[in-house]
């Protein structure tokens, strides 16, 4: 018995860091849809590939070929070898779609946007480590006691309270538009007496992975001469 949406977390090292049970999920696939760098991980799949682009567009597309609820849960749903199909209409049963994200689909992640279109029912998630896990471990960090937050589309006030706050450790996913520097400037324009270091953790997992500790001011002095990976999580620790 299985589920026809299959939500697979991936990391930088591609299908080579997927369980043999995950590859084996994703070998069987008859949709691929996943961003342009994940499609990339297999460059051989023969299933019928949908590029990420527009969420909407790709949960409608999506949506089409579902089978009814009933029998998406069928005993006769097995991951039996299929040929891609390149029609627009529902896959022949049994099918499986795999939607390829990055690290945990939940935490931060395109899971709960799933969640709330698609009936549990239909999903089944298989998570990745996240960028956050490998982080703190990379630094050598207990996190359980970590506050966790997300810039992505977000405004840097979400920050803010927790500067003031003084908490440690805090872990933060980035994105163009909240990078190391605008989180460093943010921190120095602020009057708080906790003093942070700040860790960049780029590309993890990845080949070229790195990871660099600086103090605040010593970034920001020497801020010309850093270039920073868009991949990169951001720790900042007293």
């Amino acid at each position: 018995m299985t589920t026809p949406v299959h939500v697979v977390g991936i990391g930088l090292d591609g299908a080579e860091g997927l369980s043999p049970h995950v590859q084996r999920i994703v070998h069987q696939a008859t949709l691929l849809v996943g961003s342009d760098r994940h499609l990339s991980y297999f460059p051989h799949h023969p299933a019928q590939r949908l590029p990420l682009g527009n969420f909407q567009a790709a949960l409608n597309v999506i949506q089409e070929k579902l089978p009814p609820l009933d029998d998406s849960l069928s005993e006769h749903d097995s991951l039996s070898e299929r040929s891609p199909q390149l029609s627009s209409g529902p896959l022949p049963n049994p099918s499986v779609i795999v939607f390829l994200v990055s690290g945990d689909p939940l935490f931060f992640g395109l899971g709960r946007l799933l969640l709330h279109h698609l009936p549990p029912e239909q999903l089944t998630f298989h998570p990745h480590l996240s960028s956050i896990q490998l982080a703190f471990n990379r630094i050598k960090q207990p996190w359980q006691e970590a506050t966790l937050i997300s810039l992505h589309g977000r405004e840097m006030d979400a920050l803010i309270p927790a500067l003031k706050k003084g908490a440690t450790p805090i872990a933060l996913l980035t994105d163009n538009n909240h990078s190391p520097h605008a989180i460093a400037h943010l921190i120095q324009s602020l009057d708080i007496t906790t003093r942070y270091h700040l860790w960049i953790c780029e590309n993890l997992g990845g080949n070229d992975e790195r990871v660099r500790k600086f103090t605040i001011e010593d970034f920001i002095q020497q801020e010309p001469e850093f270039s920073f990976d868009p991949l990169n999580v951001v720790i900042l620790i007293q």
